[in-house]
C-alpha cells in the first residue's frame, strides 16, 4: 500500500529522484485511502483508460461511469468527480481575463461633478 506521508516527504524534499510523478501514480495516491481494499494505482489505470490516457478528460466523466469500474466504490468515485470539478475550476480561472482598472480622480471630479 502507498504511504502518502512518505511519498509527500520524498516528493517535496527531492531526496528520492525516482519518485513517480506520472498521472497514474498521482491519481493512485488520491484514490488510496486508509480502510479501502487494494491500492489506487490499479483503479487509476482503469480511470485513465476511460479517459483514453488523457487526465485532462477527467472532468468529462460522470459518477455512474466511474462507479461501474471494478474496485471503485462511492468514496473513490466521489474523489474522482471532485478532482474533475477542481480541474474545471482551475481551467476556468486560467481563462478569465484579469483587468486592472485604475481610476485616478482629482477631488471634485466624478459623476455629476464634471469640469466646465
Amino acid at each position: 500500500m502507498v504511504n502518502p506521508r512518505r511519498w509527500i516527504e520524498r516528493a517535496f524534499r527531492r531526496r528520492n529522484p525516482e519518485v513517480d510523478l506520472s498521472d497514474e501514480a498521482l491519481l493512485g495516491i488520491l484514490l488510496t485511502a486508509p480502510g479501502e481494499a487494494g491500492e489506487g494505482t490499479e483503479v487509476a489505470r482503469r480511470i485513465l483508460a476511460l479517459c483514453e490516457g488523457d487526465i485532462a478528460r477527467i472532468p468529462e466523466l460522470d459518477v455512474e461511469e466511474v462507479m461501474m469500474l471494478p474496485g471503485v466504490g462511492p468514496g473513490r468515485a466521489a474523489r474522482v468527480v471532485a478532482l474533475g470539478v477542481l480541474m474545471e475550476k482551475v481551467r476556468r480561472r486560467q481563462h478569465l481575463p484579469r483587468y486592472v482598472v485604475d481610476f485616478r480622480e482629482r477631488p471634485g471630479q466624478g459623476e455629476g461633478n464634471a469640469d466646465s
